[in-house]
């Protein structure tokens, strides 16, 4: 088994044929759900194709058995995209807005992933602390100890 990657930059037909085929060759052939099962759906993934090897982002990849593809991927492979989906337009705008309106701050809470990241390199732990009032139910040991032998009258 070997792993063939191709970029689109040199026989982008020939490859996208192989691909084509190799996908239709299994389930999604027999139940006419392949690329090449409807030619606009073939003419949208070809068009696709050679706009994304001419940016450098495609990727064609192939998994060989003694030279023949058994199975392939069509890969887009960029983060371009990433910053540009609804949420993080929508996160954009939200601090660019906190900002106009003299915001010293806004936290993005949670772990430091990397779309927050995008938007800072700012990152520091915060602490959650809870305090609650004594109680019969609460945590002062002398409560515990003056209910310990009561049972509930309702469960």
């Amino acid at each position: 088994m070997e792993l063939d990657l191709a970029d689109g930059r040199e026989r982008l037909d020939e490859v996208l044929e192989e691909a084509f085929r190799i996908e239709a060759s299994g389930w999604k052939g027999t139940n006419g759900t392949a690329i090449t099962s409807r030619p606009d759906t073939r003419r949208f993934y070809r068009d696709v194709a050679r706009w994304a090897a001419g940016e450098g982002w495609l990727r064609i990849a192939f998994l060989r058995l003694d030279g023949h593809a058994v199975a392939m991927m069509y890969l887009l492979e960029t983060e371009g995209f990433e910053r540009h989906s609804p949420g993080m337009v929508l996160l954009a705008s939200v601090i660019e807005d906190a900002f106009g309106r003299d915001v010293d701050r806004v936290e993005l809470l949670g772990g430091d992933e990397r779309y927050k990241l995008a938007f800072t390199g700012d990152v520091h732990d915060r602490l959650r602390f809870q305090a609650f009032a004594c109680s019969a139910r609460g945590c002062c040991p002398s409560a515990r100890s003056a209910t310990a032998g009561r049972r509930p009258a309702a469960p």
